[in-house]
C-alpha cells in the first residue's frame, strides 16, 4: 500500500487522529513491553494512511526467549482505538501542549472493530491499535522476541515484539485503596438498562482494573434486605479468584435529621461483621465510609453539618462494633473485627480549614498537596491512618483524568501517591453518560442524553471529566468498553505495588527506602507537577523493577546471614 506508514509507541502517548507527526524519539518499528509477572502493560501501533483503506488485520504469534521459553499469542489482547473530538480544550488545561481536535480515548475490542467495520484506516489519518498484555504469574522471567503479523489493504507486514518480563510477581493484593463511582443515572442513560447484573458488569471491570466501585452493588429500595443482597455481592467479589478487592465502602445515606440514616447503617455493618465472622476473613480491614452528602462543604459553607456528621459517625461505629460484641460469645477473632469496626475511616472531601474539628481522614484534591508545607500539614491532621486525595475537573500542572491531558500524568499520579503517604484515592464518577447542564445559582441541574462517543464534556467545561468508561450497548456489549485513560490509572496501580514491594524489601536487607526511593523520583515530578519525559520515566521504571529484583536475589541467597 503507497504512503502508508507503520509506527509503534509507548501508551504513555495520545497520538491524534489528525495531527501530523514527524518521525521522533516517541516512535520506534518495535513494539516493546516490560513489566512483572502478573502485570499489564501495553503499547500502540500507529497507522498512518496516504490513502483509503477499508481494513486492516492483526495476527498475534508466539515469542521465544533465548532459553527457549514461549509467551503464548492469547496473552496480547488487541483494541481498535477511538477518537473523540475535542471541540474546545478544558479551560484549564496546558493548552501549550494540547490543541483542539480528535483524541483517541475509547478502546474498542478487536472483534468488535471487525464485526462493525472500525478496523480501517482513513486517508491523511493516524489509527492507533491497542495491544495490551497480561504476563502469567508463571511466566519465565527473561527477553521475549518474535513478529505480529500486519494486513493492510491486503499487504502483510511484519511487526517487531520485545518483551522484557522481570523476575517478580506482582502481588494479587491492591494495597492502595479507591472509591470509584458508578453512578445510577448514567447507567440508565447509557445502557438504558438498571439490572443488578449491568451494575455488576460495571463493579467487575473496576476491580479488574485494580479499583474499588463506590459500593459493590446499588440497591434500589430501603431497607436493602438489611444487608443480605450487599453480603452476597461482597462474598461473589472476594472469594472467588477474582481481582483483589482493596476498599470495601460500606453504604451510608443521608437522613434529614440525625445527619446520618443510622438504621441502615447498622443493619449492614452488623451484616458484613456476621459474615467476616462467618468467612474467617476481617473485611472491616478494607473498610472505609464516603458520606458523599456532605461533600465538599467548603463549597456551600457547610461546617457546622460537617462536624455534627463526622462526629456522629465516630460514635456510632464504636456503638455497632459494641452491639456486634454482645450479639454472640467473644472469641479473639470477633474482638478483632470489632477493633477493626471502630476504626473505619471516614473519608471527607474536603481542603484542610481550621473550622472543621472532627474530620479525621482528610481527602482534598489533588492540587493542594502542591507543596512540602501542605503535604505535611495534611500528614499532622490525620487523626485515623492516612489521608486520601481526590481528582476533579482538568488543571495543568497537576494530574488529572482529562482527556486533553497527558497520561504520562495519570501513572505518575500513584507514585505520588506513595511517595507522599496517603493512602488511596477517590474519583466522582466513571460512568456520566449524559451531559450535566447546571447552574450552581438557580439549582437548575438537569441531565441530558446524549451520544458518549461524540461527546468529550459532560460536565462543566472540562473534557473527559465524569467519565472512564463508554456504554457497550452500541456495539452489542453486555457492560462497559474501556478507555485508555482506565489502562493508565490501572499502570499507574500497578506501579504502586512496585514501591510496595520494594519498601518492604529495603525494611528486611536494611536499606534506607525514603532515601533510595528520593533518588529515584527526584526528576519526574516537582511536588504534583510532572517533569519527566515518557523516556525518562519509563527508565526509573526499569531501575526500580530492576533494584526489587536485586534485593529479592539479595534475600533468597541467604547473604542477609
Amino acid at each position: 500500500m503507497k504512503n502508508l506508514k507503520i509506527r509503534t509507541t509507548r501508551t504513555t502517548e495520545k497520538i491524534l487522529r489528525d495531527k501530523v507527526y514527524e518521525d521522533g524519539e516517541m516512535f520506534s518499528s518495535a513494539l516493546v513491553f516490560e513489566a512483572a509477572k502478573n502485570e499489564y502493560e501495553s503499547a500502540q501501533i500507529i497507522l498512518t494512511a496516504g490513502e483509503q483503506t477499508e481494513s486492516y488485520t492483526l495476527e498475534t504469534g508466539y515469542l521465544r526467549s533465548a532459553e527457549g521459553h514461549l509467551l503464548a499469542p492469547d496473552c496480547f489482547t488487541i483494541y481498535n482505538q477511538k477518537y473523540i473530538e475535542v471541540k474546545e480544550l478544558s479551560p484549564q488545561s496546558d493548552h501549550e501542549k494540547f490543541s483542539r481536535g480528535w483524541y483517541p480515548d475509547a478502546l474498542l475490542p478487536y472483534e468488535k472493530a471487525v464485526e462493525y467495520g472500525e478496523n480501517r484506516v482513513n486517508a491523511g489519518e493516524n489509527q492507533a491499535i491497542f495491544i495490551s498484555l497480561k504476563v502469567p504469574q508463571d511466566q519465565f522471567a527473561g527477553e521475549y522476541a518474535g513478529e505480529f503479523t500486519l494486513c493492510v489493504g491486503g499487504e502483510k507486514h511484519a511487526v517487531p515484539v520485545r518483551v522484557t518480563v522481570w523476575d517478580f510477581v506482582l502481588p494479587r493484593e491492591v494495597h492502595c485503596m479507591s472509591d470509584f463511582v458508578v453512578g445510577s443515572n448514567g447507567l440508565k442513560l447509557g445502557e438504558n438498562d438498571y439490572f443488578p447484573e449491568m451494575y455488576r458488569k460495571y463493579a467487575e471491570k473496576l476491580i479488574e482494573f485494580r479499583l474499588a466501585p463506590h459500593r459493590i452493588m446499588q440497591l434500589l429500595n430501603l431497607p436493602y434486605n438489611e444487608g443480605a443482597d450487599f453480603v452476597k455481592e461482597l462474598r461473589y467479589f472476594d472469594q472467588s479468584g477474582k481481582p483483589y478487592l482493596s476498599t470495601i465502602m460500606l453504604p451510608v445515606y443521608p437522613h434529614p435529621v440525625t445527619g446520618i440514616n443510622e438504621p441502615v447503617y447498622r443493619k449492614f455493618a452488623l451484616a458484613i461483621a456476621e459474615a467476616a465472622d462467618e468467612d474467617g476473613v476481617n473485611y472491616f480491614d478494607r473498610a472505609a465510609v464516603y458520606c458523599g452528602f456532605i461533600d465538599e462543604p467548603q463549597l456551600n459553607g457547610t461546617w457546622d453539618e460537617t462536624n455534627r456528621v463526622c462526629k456522629r459517625f465516630e460514635d456510632l461505629k464504636i456503638e455497632v462494633a459494641e452491639e456486634f460484641l454482645r450479639a454472640k460469645e467473644r472469641t479473639p477473632f470477633r474482638e478483632k473485627i470489632a477493633e477493626s469496626m471502630k476504626n473505619v475511616n471516614n473519608y471527607v472531601t474536603i481542603h484542610f480549614d481550621e473550622r472543621i474539628k472532627e474530620v479525621k481522614s482528610w481527602c482534598p484534591r489533588v492540587g493542594k498537596f502542591g507543596s512540602a508545607e501542605a503535604r505535611e500539614k495534611y500528614e499532622k491532621a490525620a487523626k485515623h491512618g492516612k489521608n486520601w486525595w481526590y481528582q476533579c475537573g482538568v488543571k495543568a500542572g497537576e494530574p488529572n483524568f482529562g482527556i486533553d491531558s497527558p497520561l504520562l500524568d495519570i501513572r505518575l499520579m500513584l507514585w505520588m501517591t506513595y511517595d507522599y503517604h496517603l493512602g488511596g484515592t477517590l474519583y466522582w464518577e466513571t460512568v456520566q453518560y449524559f451531559k450535566w447542564v447546571f447552574c450552581l445559582d438557580s439549582h437548575c441541574n438537569h441531565e441530558v442524553a446524549i451520544d458518549c462517543y461524540k461527546e468529550a464534556v459532560r460536565c462543566a467545561k472540562d473534557n473527559g471529566d465524569g467519565f472512564l468508561l463508554y456504554p457497550g450497548k452500541p456495539y452489542g456489549i453486555y457492560g462497559p468498553v474501556e478507555s485508555l485513560r482506565l489502562h493508565a490509572i490501572r499502570d499507574g496501580f500497578e506501579e504502586y505495588e512496585y514501591f510496595y514491594l520494594y519498601e518492604h524489601l529495603c525494611e528486611v536487607c536494611g536499606k534506607d527506602f525514603e532515601t533510595e526511593k528520593r533518588e529515584l523520583v527526584q526528576n519526574l515530578y516537582k511536588d504534583v507537577k510532572v517533569t519527566a519525559t515518557s523516556q525518562a520515566y519509563f527508565a526509573a521504571r526499569k531501575v526500580l523493577a530492576e533494584k526489587i529484583v536485586a534485593l529479592q536475589n539479595v534475600l533468597h541467597s541467604g547473604e542477609l546471614k
